[in-house]
């Protein structure tokens, strides 16, 4: 299996951005340690283009980057949207679902569980 994890990320304010950046490393944490993912390719384009973004100054809008996502999801068997605040408002995270939905890709979402240390998985509604 091949998961893309949707999140949001680009904020005016800097701290935003940071937070999202850290809930999204601590989501994938959590998730490569689960039965039925550890054996799994999981990508996060946040992870991934955070920090050479931050250092050389790249643009972090979603239009820079749409067809760069659109590549690896088209490559990923499943999209998980990762339920953090912003996530129904970012312009990236709508753009990647409605390109999952022209591609026919499997939509999972995924927000924290009542415990607050753990996380809820399921098919995105």
């Amino acid at each position: 299996m091949m998961v893309y994890i949707a999140s949001p990320y680009s904020d005016p304010a800097p701290g935003v951005v940071q937070d999202r950046y850290f809930s999204v490393m601590h989501f994938f944490s959590w998730l490569v340690k689960q039965p039925g993912y550890q054996k799994s390719f999981i990508f996060s384009p946040i992870i991934h283009n955070h920090p050479t973004a931050l250092r050389y100054g790249l643009p972090t809008d979603a239009e820079f980057w749409k067809q760069y996502n659109f590549q690896i999801i088209t490559a990923c068997t499943h999209v998980l949207i990762l339920r953090i605040p912003g996530w129904d408002r970012s312009i990236g995270v709508r753009m990647e679902i409605d390109f999952c939905k022209e591609a026919g890709k499997t939509l999972m979402q995924a927000y924290w569980s009542d415990d607050k240390e753990t996380y809820k998985v399921g098919p995105f509604v």
